[in-house]
Order: structure tokens, then C-alpha cells, then sequence
């Protein structure tokens, strides 16, 4: 089996030594003068230095170049795009949550400081919704982020976008729709509030959460008189809905308790899992008939927290 493998390897340094003997461009060089890299350098013959000079002079931005420098490369980079994907989910959030002063001032963040981002043709085009949904600068406030994601990257998906949209601007059209739904709520500090959990379907059973919102009203407020009932609202949610409290200030009170650490003992993770908040029986109505969570949770941070 040894003689065997022997050959094999000799086989091997033969094949990968005549395709870097060529002397030509092509794409089977890097990969060539690295296998030749971890063969010498693991029956330790110094000729692996050899190959891992043509790596690091001729190929020096390639992944290989960067592993060799560093075995953990691939690691880590693994996990820096997980966590950029992370943080682009959160600033997309955001946006989805009309926080658009948030997501302009996030984007600019990742533009000047991570241009290798992974995700940094997406931050740009970001950009230049929240600009256009926030109003913010006007026109050239928008056009600014896709010149730039234009020049940086022509041909991507998001550049050609960004063509299309430097386009319509310059028709005097828009990139966006109107963030105008018609839909007015009003606070009413003295009016009946529920309080709503949004269940997304995707999360599996409800059930297991319900009991534990159960347990938590049982523990923390169960002289209060509150009924717990869920319902599906639109096709990818279900509501968990507690009825109802007297006024704004005791529904704030169990809004508050709901996200505390005391809490953590019957909801677990409940708290940080899913999306609550407080509403009137006025306000629900509206929230319930439009399915209207994004824009009813802006309006309770704005109006709420």
C-alpha cells in the first residue's frame, strides 16, 4: 500500500510539475503549484518553499495565497460572511421598518469601512431606497449612491439596477412606490389595549409559545383578568392576542414585564424571538383588516417605546 501511494505521489509531482513547466497562463497553474506546495511540505523537503513563492508573488489576492499564509483562512472567512449576511439582514429590517435614517446611516457605515464586503453592491442600492422612501437630500441624494455602485461594479446584477434607476430618475420618475397606505392610527392613552405577539408560520407550532405566554400571565398577572386567543393574520403569520387592559399605561406595564429577565423563567426566549407590542381595540381593527404589521410596529415605536 506505502509503494502504492509512493507512486501515486510520484505520479502526481510529474503531472502537476509539467503543468507549471509550461511557462504559460492558464487556469491550472495556482491550483498545480499548490498541490505540489502540500506535497514537499508534508514529507517535508524544502522545495515546498519553491511553489509557495510562484503562490504568493504570482497569485497573491487568491484565496489559495491567503490560505497558505494562514490555514484558517477559509474558516474565517466563512464565518465573516456569515456574519456580514447577518448584518445586512438587520439593516434590510430595518428598512422594511421604515427606519430609513437607520439604514442610510448603517449603509454608509459598511461603505466606508468594509468594501470587501460580500454584500456591498446591496448596501449601495439600499442606500439609495431609504434615501428616495426617507426624501432626504432629493434626487441627487439618491442618484449619488447608484453612480457609485454604477462606476464600482457595471455589470453585476445590482449595477445594471443601478443604470436602470439612474434612468428613471432622469425622467423625473421615482425608484420606489409612495410609502403612503392610507392607513391613520391614533393613540388614545385612555382607551382599551391589546397586546399582540406576531407568530411568523415558518416558526412551526404555535402552541408551545402560547403555553408559555399562558405561564407567564399565570405567574405574573393572573388576577388581571386577561383572555389569550391567537388568530392568523395574512398567509405567513398568526397572532398571539392578550385582552384586553384598561388603558395605554397598564397595557405598558405587561409590555414592559413581557421583555424583562424576570420574565425569562416562563417566556425563555420568547421575548427576544418574536416581534410585541401594544395596540387599541380602534387601532387593531385597522392593524387586523390591512394586515398591516410593518407599518403598524413603526407606528408603535414611534408612538410607544
Amino acid at each position: 500500500i506505502y509503494k502504492e501511494q509512493l507512486k501515486e505521489e510520484d505520479e502526481a509531482i510529474n503531472y502537476f510539475s509539467a503543468v507549471i513547466d509550461r511557462q504559460i497562463k492558464h487556469d491550472k497553474v495556482l491550483p498545480a503549484a499548490y498541490q505540489l506546495y502540500l506535497i514537499y511540505k508534508k514529507n517535508g523537503v524544502s522545495k515546498y518553499n519553491y511553489y509557495k513563492d510562484i503562490i504568493l508573488s504570482d497569485y497573491p489576492n487568491s484565496d489559495i495565497a491567503k490560505i497558505v499564509l494562514d490555514p484558517d483562512y477559509l474558516k474565517k472567512k466563512e464565518e465573516k460572511e456569515g456574519k456580514d449576511l447577518d448584518d445586512y439582514a438587520k439593516v434590510l429590517k430595518d428598512y422594511r421598518y421604515r427606519r430609513y435614517v437607520q439604514v442610510v446611516s448603517a449603509c454608509d457605515k459598511v461603505i466606508a469601512t468594509n468594501p470587501q464586503n460580500k454584500y456591498i453592491n446591496k448596501y449601495y442600492l439600499l442606500k439609495a431606497y431609504a434615501v428616495s422612501k426617507s426624501g432626504i437630500g432629493g434626487v441627487p441624494a439618491v442618484e449619488k449612491p447608484l453612480k457609485e455602485l454604477y462606476a464600482l461594479s457595471p455589470t453585476s446584477e445590482e449595477g445594471i439596477l443601478a443604470k436602470k434607476y439612474l434612468d428613471k430618475l432622469g425622467k423625473g420618475e421615482t425608484i420606489v412606490p409612495n410609502d403612503n397606505t392610507g392607513i391613520v392610527y391614533n393613540t388614545d392613552a385612555n382607551a382599551k389595549h391589546y397586546f399582540i405577539l406576531i407568530f411568523p408560520n415558518h416558526k412551526g407550532d404555535i402552541n408551545p409559545v402560547k403555553i408559555n405566554v399562558s405561564n407567564f400571565i399565570n405567574t405574573y398577572f393572573k388576577t388581571d383578568g386577561l383572555n389569550l386567543t391567537n388568530s392568523i393574520v395574512g398567509n405567513n403569520n398568526q397572532t398571539i392576542q392578550i385582552k384586553s387592559f384598561e388603558n395605554e399605561n397598564k397595557a405598558m406595564t405587561f409590555y414592559r414585564a413581557f421583555g424583562s429577565d424576570m420574565s425569562k423563567s416562563t417566556l425563555g426566549n420568547v421575548a427576544k424571538e418574536y416581534q410585541y407590542f401594544i395596540i387599541t381595540k380602534a387601532n387593531f381593527s385597522l392593524f387586523y383588516q390591512n394586515k398591516d404589521i410593518e407599518g403598524y410596529i413603526k407606528f408603535f415605536e414611534e408612538n410607544y417605546e
